[in-house]
């Protein structure tokens, strides 16, 4: 009896999903460690400019997201090891920003020490762009859910109809997320 090898799509895929959490895992825990300096060196070279952190962060949060949909989207033009390879380093990215998120038993001060006035518009504007993918996803969710309620059932126009409006939604969310970690007061 043999075994069917998954098609390569699911293979890296589920690849991409080992690495994601083996990065987070690592910037994480190791972010105890570094974090501090890895902060503190971003903090120098943009001569300590909240705006300049602001986008960093965002960039570091909401564009890995950004990036992965226009890849998507053109996905018939990327050869099969150009879509792994783009897979791989956009979950990497997406998953060291582990690195800003203080421990279960730390505060953001401990965890950044003399970085900390850097790390708050770097961790704000890594937020906003992290939390403008969460509130997309969920409210993808919801609306899913009463839309295949109101419709009852599911057709290729229904579907297309639902996908235009998702996408939509996605661009606000992400709009929204940027101009909230440009322009937003901080807490």
């Amino acid at each position: 009896m043999s075994t069917a090898t998954p098609p390569p799509v699911r293979r890296y895929v589920s690849q991409a999903v080992g690495i994601g959490f083996a990065v987070a895992l690592v910037c994480g825990v190791g972010g105890s460690f570094v974090a501090e300096d890895v902060v503190g060196g971003l903090g120098r070279l943009l001569n300590h400019d909240e705006f300049a952190l602001r986008v960093l962060g965002w960039c570091w949060g909401g564009l890995p997201f950004v990036v992965l949909v226009l890849a998507y989207s053109q996905r018939h033009r990327l050869s099969q090891r150009a879509k792994r390879g783009f897979t791989y380093t956009v979950t990497a990215w997406a998953a060291s920003g582990a690195l800003l998120i203080p421990g279960r038993h730390t505060s953001a001060e401990e965890r950044f020490g003399e970085a900390y006035l850097d790390s708050r518009p770097l961790g704000f504007g890594w937020a906003a762009g992290f939390m403008a993918l969460f509130a997309t996803f969920l409210v993808a969710g919801l609306l899913a859910v009463v839309w295949r309620k109101l419709t009852g059932t599911v057709t290729r126009q229904s579907v297309t109809t639902l996908n235009r409006g998702l996408t939509v939604l996605w661009v606000l969310f992400t709009v929204g997320g940027l101009v909230a970690a440009l322009l937003a007061p901080m807490p």
